[in-house]
């Protein structure tokens, strides 16, 4: 059977713990009212996608499914907290490889390494397992996927 070039894909970015509210360290305003209408289009996903792409950082896997972790080491170079600055507030940091400065915006410390925050919000953690024959991650600043 041939494969039709018309594809389409549901696609999900960065729906972690620390960008929704209510205790998200950088929680987009009302961010979490996306919530029940992306999981009724996972919940649909079969009747209208041919694929579901959710944005990672890093993937770890685990006894066939995808544990979904985005996220930052300590002490990351974007963090406030890393220079003993304010969030939302900017710093001149010295670019790779360079000589060059670039302006690097501060951020609070967020989606950081091992914590809840950097996890997939559970609600769209457990939809995307009952699909996972549908499902690719994409590894954000990376050039592979699983």
């Amino acid at each position: 059977m041939a494969m039709s070039s018309n594809k389409t894909a549901l696609i999900l970015v960065d729906i972690q713990h620390d960008f929704l509210p209510p205790d998200g360290s950088l929680a987009v305003t009302e961010g979490d009212q996306i919530l029940p209408p992306v999981y009724r289009l996972i919940e649909n996903a079969e009747k209208y996608f041919d694929l579901i792409v959710a944005s990672l950082v890093r993937v770890y896997s685990g006894l066939g499914t995808a544990a979904n972790h985005a996220n930052h080491p300590v002490s990351h170079v974007s963090f406030a907290s890393t220079h003993g600055k304010e969030p939302f507030t900017t710093l001149e940091i010295p670019k790779l490889n360079s000589n060059e400065t670039i302006t690097q915006m501060l951020w609070p410390d967020h989606c950081v390494q091992g914590t809840k925050g950097c996890e997939l919000e559970s609600g769209i953690k457990k939809r995307l397992e009952e699909v996972s024959h549908m499902v690719q991650y994409v590894r954000k600043a990376s050039t592979s996927s699983t």
